[in-house]
């Protein structure tokens, strides 16, 4: 056998013997929301807002930087340290870019764009995205005292008008500062009441 002909088969076999590209999805740890950088306490509850938009947390639970298709996953949480049972609905989390609202994406849309991403991966594995999302995603809540919970929205990157500032130094600055603010409003089922947090400034970092 020739030498180009044996160096062709042994290509072949390793590749065979490769492992096909892994699709990792890790749902976020849960943690008490008082842990996080921006978060706010009112009458025993606190709320957190976390963006997640650094490129090695997008990797770790999406297997991809979702900054890439400018999207930005927001894990809303929860840690109800009072003593009346409080609710929160997905309508209750209102992002703003502007004053204007940003409403959250499909979560079918958000699979989507993991599925194409991981094209190399098993059948199976891609199979996992749609009900990995609809496990994480923010769902209505209802915390007795001592629970803590958490959700995840996926919301549009607000993309700043250049034409606004004079230099690249100015836009970057506007994104450090927050350029997406996110209101979240709660309500006390024994009375009635409405506790809102916010507006959180949230920092596009990276974006």
């Amino acid at each position: 056998m020739s030498s180009p002909t044996l160096f062709a088969l042994v290509v072949l076999a390793l590749a065979g013997c490769a492992s096909p590209k892994q699709l990792m999805l890790v749902e976020p740890p849960e943690r008490e929301a008082a842990l996080y950088p921006v978060h706010q306490a009112r009458d025993g509850v606190v709320v957190a807002v976390d963006a997640v938009t650094h490129p090695e947390r997008l990797r770790q639970y999406f297997g991809t930087d979702l900054r890439e298709h400018r999207i930005l996953p927001l894990n809303v949480v929860v840690s109800n340290r009072s003593a009346h049972t409080v609710l929160l609905g997905p309508g209750d989390v209102i992002a703003m870019h502007d004053r204007v609202v940003v409403d959250p994406l499909p979560l079918d849309a958000v699979a989507e764009i993991l599925r194409r991403e991981h094209s190399g991966a098993p059948r199976e594995r891609r199979a996992d995205v749609a009900p990995f999302l609809a496990h994480i995603s923010l769902k209505p809540m209802v915390l007795a005292p001592n629970q803590t919970r958490q959700g995840m929205l996926f919301v549009p990157a607000p993309q700043p008008d250049r034409r606004r500032w004079g230099s690249w130094s100015d836009v970057s600055g506007y994104l450090w500062r927050g350029g997406l603010r996110v209101q979240v409003g709660l309500t006390d089922a024994e009375t009635g009441e409405r506790l809102y947090f916010g507006p959180y400034s949230i920092a596009l970092y990276g974006y």
